[in-house]
Order: structure tokens, then sequence, then C-alpha cells
């Protein structure tokens, strides 16, 4: 997963370059840096809150960019629901970790030895 986002990254930061003719804006450049590093703490991190929040992270640099590059007039109330609906969608994985976290612990290996508790159950 690692090795497809660097791929990817790599390929819009070229379509960005064509397309604003030679160079990329100080703010876009790094709004997708910032998304760039947050898929890589994603992808990279064993703690299920670090994931978690590096997911929600994510969503700040693409609210900015739908919200300041948008093609619509409604482009900022597009950018609110997107943020609204994956803040409130996402509140009940939150809710699961935390839970997770006060019972022991939010690493791999715990949450591998509980499924498999409870699959033998």
């Amino acid at each position: 997963m690692v090795m497809l986002i660097c791929w990817i990254f790599i390929y819009i930061y070229m379509v960005c370059v064509s397309y604003v003719g030679g160079g990329v804006l100080f703010s876009v450049n790094l709004l997708f840096y910032l998304i760039f590093c947050s898929l890589l703490l994603m992808f990279l991190s064993t703690n299920l809150l670090l994931i978690y929040f590096s997911f929600e992270f994510r969503v700040i640099p693409v609210f900015l960019l739908v919200s300041g590059w948008g093609y619509s007039l409604n482009r900022f109330q597009a950018g609110i629901y997107m943020f609204l609906y994956t803040i409130i969608t996402s509140l009940p994985m939150f809710y699961f970790l935390l839970g997770i976290w006060f019972i022991g612990g939010v690493d791999f290996d715990y949450l591998i030895y509980i499924l498999n508790f409870y699959s033998n159950w």
C-alpha cells in the first residue's frame, strides 16, 4: 500500500505540474504533502488510535482542496457536508477504539487476541 501511495502521489504531482503550466501553487503542493504524510502514517502505524487520527486529519486538507479549488459555486457547502459526514460516521469507530483502549490497548496484537478469543467462543 505504501508503494501504491507513493506511485499515485508522483502521478498527481505530474498532473498538477502539467495542469498549472510548469509550476504548482505552494498551497496546493502543501495540501498534497499533508495528505501524503497522513496516508503514510496511517498505513505504517500499528496503533489503532493513530490510524484513526491520521485518517481524520486527512479530511482537513481534502476539505481545503474542495472548498478552495472546487468548480461549483456551492463548493464550500460541499466541503462542509463532506467534513461533517466523515466526522459523524466515524464516531462509532472512535467509540469502539476507546472501548478497546480502556480494556487494555489499541495495538494490532491485542485486537487479534480479542478477535481470536471471541471467534473460538
